[in-house]
């Protein structure tokens, strides 16, 4: 059942439905609609607290889909889904802007996978092993001196890490090291389709 929206998916360019009865899969002549991302949360207004239940509407074209269940729904329908999410190519052109899209890629076909596929796709653990590299050389720039992430700013490029480490006194070779290690995130930045600022996402 998809009932949280996956971390790295993005949802601002999708219209969402709101209802007070748990919404279901639903068939109107030869289309088919799937709620996905259900999610569930308590309002108070004048009439006292209510349930409501938030979630994404995707329509595609029955083709003898098991309505019954969910899952397998899901499932016989991944492409048309997965289709929605990616979004059109104005969309798809605004988040690689925004160094968004090739998480938001990973996301939904993390979330939305083929029939028989049973794990993640490839791209997400290698950017989590990437991600770990990069704080990992900092935390050891940081250590040097003893210091922890929490004397940096929410973002910094390599430049400012540099000219904190040489006013801070970094060793030359915890320095050395460091530039050298950098050099190879970058580059699996750049062969992963990543970008620098989503390391601190």
């Amino acid at each position: 059942m998809l009932n949280n929206i996956p971390n790295g998916l993005q949802t601002y360019f999708l219209p969402e439905t709101e209802s007070e009865d748990y919404p279901v899969i639903r068939r109107e002549g030869k289309n088919l609609f799937i709620p996905i991302f259900i999610r569930q949360e308590t309002r108070t207004d004048e009439t006292g607290e209510r349930t409501i239940y938030r979630f994404f509407e995707v329509e595609t074209e029955y083709k003898g889909q098991d309505t019954e269940n969910y899952d397998k729904c899901v499932s016989q329908s991944y492409a048309a889904i997965r289709e929605y999410l990616y979004g059109s190519p104005a969309v798809q052109e605004d988040l690689k802007y925004h160094h968004k899209h090739t998480a938001h890629v990973l996301a939904v076909k993390d979330a939305i996978r083929k029939p028989g596929q049973t794990a993640a796709p490839e791209g997400i653990a290698r950017w989590e092993e990437i991600k770990a590299d990069f704080w990992a050389i900092i935390d050891r720039v940081l250590a040097s001196v003893g210091q922890d992430r929490s004397v940096l700013p929410d973002y910094f490029n390599d430049k400012y890490m540099f000219q904190w480490a040489h006013d801070n006194q970094v060793p030359e070779n915890v320095i050395k090291e460091a530039k050298g290690d950098l050099i190879l995130v970058s580059c699996n930045l750049e062969a992963n389709a990543r970008n620098w600022c989503e390391l601190f996402d």
